[in-house]
């Protein structure tokens, strides 16, 4: 069994000999070895030839999130909330400035567009779907080069048969979607869209490096399935959620935790992390931008 862990500088890997129970490790610098490359030269210089299975983790989305390096999607919102994911943003400057400006949130003003659609909040639909709209948004969409889409629609969380509609619709016209209907624990809007929009943000950056690790174990004609650990305990692909890999070292070592009653202080190489005593599960994460509705560990 191998694991990996991706930070922001360095990455880190060892593996158990399952039959004499050995341990190997390896920790290199990113900028000077790519993660494909150090996974090769780990496998080369212990002579692995076969392996069960690797886990992996990364606080790679932190690092793209907060500087801004993802990639912007489009945001569908029911027509009339095109401005929302723009108002009450947080201020950027910590000091005192005449001029304060606002955090900038990961999507583009002229990438939102507006459907026109009305779901109640009692999950009554007031305006119906129109699906012939969709067809002149696909233009649009392809007309900016438009891959990848979030779907914030009002009171999806309790009626999601219009974000469905769209989901479908979608998907079947070459599109990677990311409807906030998934994430129905949340009865506010903006977080909830929120979280659509940052897998969406995420997903390309997380797939190349997915890749990455993948042809690192292929180029040694190495053949096994990789799972990664995320805020849901499980380790499975990511399913289009990369957003749940950001709390997937705290989830970690609440799992091994063997008395909830004390607290968890880790002294990581690029970070410090508190898992504080009968650490329970958060409905919210505050972004930088605002919260965003993700089920997690603090």
């Amino acid at each position: 069994m191998i694991g990996i862990y991706v930070g922001e500088s360095f990455a880190e890997i060892a593996a158990k000999n399952n039959l004499n129970g050995e341990i190997s490790f390896n920790r290199w610098f990113l900028p000077q070895l790519s993660i494909e490359k150090g996974i090769e030269k780990f496998l080369i210089e212990n002579n692995f030839n076969e392996v069960s299975e690797v886990r992996w983790m990364t606080r790679f989305g932190r690092q793209v999130i907060h500087k801004g390096l993802g990639h912007n999607p489009a945001l569908l919102v029911t027509e009339g909330f095109e401005s929302w994911p723009f108002m009450n943003l947080p201020i950027d400057q910590i000091h005192f400035s005449a001029f304060p400006e606002k955090q900038k949130p990961p999507i583009q003003s002229h990438l939102i567009f507006g459907i026109s659609e009305r779901v109640n909040s009692k999950g009554e639909i007031d305006k119906k779907l129109d699906t012939e709209e969709l067809e002149f948004l696909v233009s649009k969409l392809q007309l900016n080069k438009i891959e990848h889409v979030a779907i914030g629609l009002l009171h999806s969380n309790l009626n999601p048969s219009h974000e469905k509609l769209i989901e479908e619709y979608l998907k079947e016209r070459g599109f990677k979607v990311f409807p906030s209907y998934k994430f129905n624990t949340s009865s506010s809007e903006k977080p909830r869209w929120w979280s659509s929009v940052l897998n969406a943000y995420l997903e390309p950056s997380f797939n190349s490096l997915k890749k990455s690790i993948q042809n690192g174990f292929e180029s040694q004609n190495i053949n096994c399935e990789i799972k990664i650990h995320h805020s849901s305990d499980i380790y499975n692909d990511i399913d289009g959620q990369p957003l749940n890999s950001l709390f997937g070292p705290s989830e970690l070592f609440s799992s091994i935790s063997q008395d909830e009653s004390k607290a968890i202080l880790y002294f990581g190489i690029e970070e410090f992390l508190l898992i504080p005593a009968f650490n329970k599960n958060q409905k919210y994460w505050n972004a930088p931008f605002g919260r965003v509705a993700i089920n997690h560990r603090p």
